[in-house]
């Protein structure tokens, strides 16, 4: 069985690559709204970074819980730079360059998400269960 497909004309081409340019411009709007709003969960983060720290210290390894702090602080700042240099070059830059910069760095938000969610391994079982609650809430929320 054989199936022909219709000729492509112009006009299927060019809304196509219509289509292509809205997409482009939707998915650079996104982009930086996600990355006006990374400043500000930047802060959050430090908020809940404290609380776990305050609340876990002398309850858990401190050699741990201090390496776990560090971690999470340059990945705060690294992920703050990330912003604001995108936030910097987006009004001058064209899509293609944001693209890259945006793709380059995708990284850190699921490596920040992984290194937010090992906290678990140092306080789950060792620690009083409200104090594992709360951590869960920060966790969570």
């Amino acid at each position: 069985m054989h199936l022909d497909t219709p000729p492509v004309d112009d006009d299927t081409t060019h809304q196509a690559a219509m289509d292509d340019d809205r997409t482009d411009w939707v998915n650079l709007e996104l982009n930086r709204a996600f990355m006006a709003n990374a400043k500000t969960g930047v802060f959050t983060t430090t908020l809940g970074l404290l609380a776990i720290m305050l609340m876990l210290y002398g309850l858990v390894s401190t050699p741990f819980l201090l390496a776990w702090g560090m971690a999470v602080v340059c990945m705060a700042v690294y992920r703050r730079w990330i912003a604001t240099t995108y936030l910097a070059v987006s009004a001058n830059a064209n899509a293609p360059y944001l693209r890259t910069l945006f793709s380059r760095h995708r990284w850190s938000w699921p490596a920040s998400s992984v290194l937010w969610a090992s906290l678990m391994f140092l306080y789950f079982g060792r620690v009083p269960l409200t104090n594992q609650f709360i951590c869960i809430l920060v966790l969570v929320g």
